[in-house]
């Protein structure tokens, strides 16, 4: 058991409450939340101070506010939910509420309007100028008690979610607002079953940081490649198909003035272009050359070099077995290499069917994303079948993936939940999921926090985290930030290996 298993913080936490600070609110919700309390805290700054020192007095304890408000903004109506993820009130310091994300996913999957920023409490009805002022501020919505009420929570997970009843438009004083406030308690009602899963998430937990994680020195040399030549040329940069399997990445790139092409078809003659990480086919190449473009190639050295060797394979006359997945943009440009000596073989089925030409000239080559341990089985599959089998010099699956699923081995063993941060499409990213599912941990795929599921949490003590070999590493701090707001969070990690590899930029933007 590694050192985490045991080292999860002791702190107790209480029992959750959830705070309504109107009747109407408390009823609205009744017994929807399960075993949590609901608990009629008043309306007013007030009365929110008192409940909130009754209720701290005993201890810290996860309070989830839940009532009407006034939106600040015209895009919010009658019935949206707002999340808070800063409470500000006058002359007080922000309170961050670092659950706000997964709550708000929760919420939306229940199928309800919802928007995520700060709410401003006022002791004070708010309207006209002052309204104008605090929505030019960012605030999104307006109460009179959540800022009083969040030192119930004794220092312990915090979070407000209020339903909209009067806007800019419609203020309180306009007609309408009887069923403006309905919206808005159907809202709350719907919310139930969400501010449940987050009471129940709640709680004192260790997180385990696999290490190494995040990207390999192929990611980091594309997307410098990509900001490289958008910072000496200027935008519009051509890039074919994504740099790296990452939809944060990609979205960051194309807001700084990169173009996401899916052929070159697509880019005009002459422009420049830049060649993703996970390569090409030669017919690509070609292509670009014969309209004109300017071609930069980001493809990591590790994937050039399954090319060269299936080029000498097949040169000698061999039948190329490439590991991999055929969907996958990396296998599809190797397979360009060759297309009619080079088979894919995805899993040990395949292995075990596989016909080549000559049994006695036959290679293999392997996608260099795979899980380390199910492509050795597929290998030797096929070693066992074609004894005059030969395979590349060194192994072909990259470092990072290799030193990645090894850290991920070590975590999950010792963890209950295991959260890989990464894009759908990314392959090993998924195969880390997979690697943490043979090790017996519950994992899960998140693109970012918004992707995590409260019920994921119940009853979780010791979560172990890592990232894709594309994914950025702030979206790992921001999962272990969330994390820790759902209680007291240990948060530890223990390197299996240190990486000190480096590529050097394309000549075009070194």
């Amino acid at each position: 058991m590694s050192p985490v298993a045991a080292a999860y913080p002791e702190t107790t936490l209480r029992s959750p409450v959830v705070c309504a600070p109107l009747s109407v609110e408390r009823a609205a919700l009744g017994k929807r939340v399960g075993d949590v309390p609901v608990r009629h805290t008043g309306a007013g700054r007030d009365r929110s101070a008192t409940a909130a020192a009754q209720l701290a007095a005993a201890g810290p304890r996860p309070v989830l506010v839940a009532g009407v408000a006034g939106a600040l903004t015209a895009p919010l109506r009658p019935g949206d939910l707002v999340v808070a993820d800063e409470v500000r009130s006058e002359g007080a310091e922000p309170i961050r509420l670092p659950t706000a994300r997964p709550l708000a996913a929760a919420l939306r999957r229940l199928g309800l309007r919802v928007h995520v920023g700060p709410v401003f409490s006022s002791p004070v009805l708010v309207g006209g100028a002052r309204r104008a002022a605090l929505a030019a501020t960012g605030a999104l919505a307006v109460d009179m008690e959540s800022a009083w009420l969040a030192p119930a929570a004794g220092g312990g997970p915090f979070a407000v979610v209020r339903a909209i009843v009067d806007t800019p438009e419609a203020p309180l004083a306009r007609p309408g607002t009887p069923g403006r406030g309905l919206a808005a308690l159907r809202s709350l009602r719907r919310a139930a079953p969400a501010l449940r899963d987050w009471a129940q998430a709640a709680g004192p937990r260790a997180v385990e940081l696999a290490s190494p994680r995040s990207f390999c020195a192929g990611v980091e040399r594309a997307i410098d490649t990509v900001d490289r030549a958008l910072d000496r040329f200027g935008p519009p940069v051509y890039v074919r198909r994504q740099i790296v399997h990452n939809a944060h990445v990609v979205r960051r790139l194309t807001d700084r003035g990169a173009v996401f092409i899916q052929e070159l078809d697509e880019v005009p003659p002459g422009a420049r272009v830049v060649l993703a990480a996970h390569g090409v086919t030669p017919a690509v190449r070609e292509q670009a050359t014969a309209r004109d473009l300017s071609v930069i190639d980001a493809t990591c050295p590790l994937v050039t070099k399954v090319h060269a060797e299936v080029r000498r394979f097949t040169g000698r006359g061999h039948t190329v077995f490439l590991i991999g997945h055929a969907d996958h943009e990396e296998v599809q440009g190797t397979v360009g290499e060759a297309p009619a000596d080079v088979v894919v073989v995805e899993d040990v089925e395949a292995a075990l069917r596989v016909q080549p030409r000559d049994p006695e000239r036959v290679a293999y080559a392997m996608q260099t994303t795979l899980a380390v341990d199910e492509a050795e089985r597929i290998a030797e599959v096929l070693r066992g079948r074609f004894p005059a089998l030969v395979g590349p010099r060194t192994d072909d699956i990259c470092y990072a993936t290799t030193n990645r699923q090894r850290a991920m081995r070590a975590v999950a063993a010792s963890t209950d939940l295991v959260l890989v941060v990464g894009s759908e499409n990314s392959s090993n990213s998924r195969r880390l999921v997979e690697v943490a599912g043979r090790e017996g941990a519950a994992a899960h795929l998140i693109d970012d926090v918004d992707d995590l599921e409260l019920s994921w949490l119940a009853g979780v003590r010791r979560i172990g985290v890592s990232a894709g070999a594309s994914a950025p590493d702030h979206l790992v701090a921001e999962l272990v930030s969330c994390l820790s707001g759902f209680g007291p969070t240990s948060v530890t990690a223990n390197p299996t290996v240190t990486e000190d590899v480096a590529f050097t930029l394309p000549k075009e933007v070194s």
